[in-house]
């Protein structure tokens, strides 16, 4: 056959072994890293990228019809009532989805609601009337809609941990989530987190060390702390306490800078955090939109944290790219239903296989995010 197609082979040159040489150098390599690292050190640094595995999801606009759908079928259906606040959120979506072609549709949704007269027909007229409401004016198309926003509408909940609970076995560890006591809205719970920290009392021209001092959020903290015999540091330890009795602490959730006599040390810094603290609560006003921004998350599990950032992401109408370890038709599935229900106008996602411990999938990852798409 080598004759045939006019190869020289290794062995018509008189035994030329250099490749076969250079074969068995790399499989000895081989052999000692795995027989040195493991077998599984070995498989857990395999790349897996592929640019041409990528899934796109961005037709934001075929769901929205979808929802809107849904959302009048359940109402006429009796599925939501007036106090089902259900259907907040579902609002909320739409109202992040609005285009020129959903309003066509919404409108004769809303016609045929208004010739039936049974209490489901009339609900149905009355959320229909309120999304035409919020979109009146602002059809002339999609750059006339308002950017969509985030907005927190789920319950507000709080970590209850028991040791030992009643019926368990000595020591047993139970953790649940109840509702919070005191917030009844995420403007309540910034407020309880922040205490009254805000940019109107707090300037940049009034140095740490001014009278004014953030005191603890909250005189339970100050009840734990007597009881373990703990302390957290004042704000400003350079001036002494009128009253020793008195705990001068940051808020709950603040933010710290270097000090210029201490580059070492994190302290906490008032105008900073009230900066912060006011743009918490602006976000609570007006909601937080992310349209024209790009944001990568390379850990989305299922019931994870980035699962629940990455539906934030959407509904604000950012570009998400999104990394998984473990890609398959399940895994996609799973977040095409979140771009389905959560994606806004405006925003896209991207799946992609990606192995975080190998250093050929993070170079190709970055240079797959930073490609022009034009190219």
């Amino acid at each position: 056959m080598a004759a045939f197609l006019g190869i020289t082979t290794d062995r018509d040159v008189g035994g030329n072994n250099d490749s076969s040489k250079l074969q068995a150098e790399l499989l000895a390599d081989l052999d000692t890293y795995s027989s040195e690292l493991g077998a599984a050190f070995c498989e857990g640094i395999r790349p897996v990228f592929s640019a041409a595995m990528a899934r796109h999801y961005d037709s934001w606009w075929n769901w929205a019809r979808q929802d809107l759908v849904e959302l009048f079928f359940d109402i006429l259906c009796g599925k939501v009532s007036h106090s089902d606040i259900r259907s907040a959120p579902r609002c909320l979506r739409l109202a992040n989805r609005l285009s020129p072609l959903l309003m066509d549709s919404l409108r004769y949704i809303v016609h045929c609601a208004q010739q039936g007269s049974s209490p489901s027909h009339k609900l149905a007229h009355k959320y229909g009337s309120s999304l035409i409401r919020v979109a009146a004016g602002m059809c002339a198309g999609d750059s006339a809609f308002a950017p969509p926003a985030y907005q927190f509408t789920d319950m507000l909940m709080a970590p209850r941990l028991r040791i030992g609970s009643p019926g368990g076995t000595f020591g047993s560890i139970e953790y649940t989530e109840i509702p919070r006591p005191s917030e009844k809205s995420i403007a309540d719970f910034v407020d309880a987190v922040t205490s009254t920290l805000s940019a109107t009392n707090t300037v940049a021209s009034k140095p740490s060390t001014d009278s004014q001092r953030i005191h603890a959020p909250s005189d339970a903290l100050h009840t734990v702390l007597g009881k373990l015999g703990l302390h957290r540091p004042a704000v400003s330890s350079d001036q002494p306490q009128a009253n020793p009795s008195s705990r001068l602490l940051p808020p709950m959730v603040h933010l710290c800078s270097k000090p210029a006599d201490d580059p070492t040390a994190w302290r906490f810094d008032p105008v900073l955090s009230a900066v912060y603290s006011d743009t918490l609560r602006d976000m609570c006003t007006n909601g937080l939109s992310l349209v024209g921004k790009r944001a990568l998350i390379t850990g989305c599990g299922s019931g994870s944290i980035g699962g629940e950032m990455l539906k934030a992401l959407l509904e604000a109408g950012a570009s998400v790219v999104v990394t998984t370890s473990n890609y398959s038709r399940k895994v996609t599935s799973r977040f095409e239903q979140i771009y389905q229900r959560h994606g806004a106008r405006s925003s896209s996602l991207v799946i992609v296989p990606f192995n975080q411990a190998s250093r050929q999938d993070v170079a190709s990852l970055v240079d797959y995010i930073y490609a022009d798409p034009g190219a």
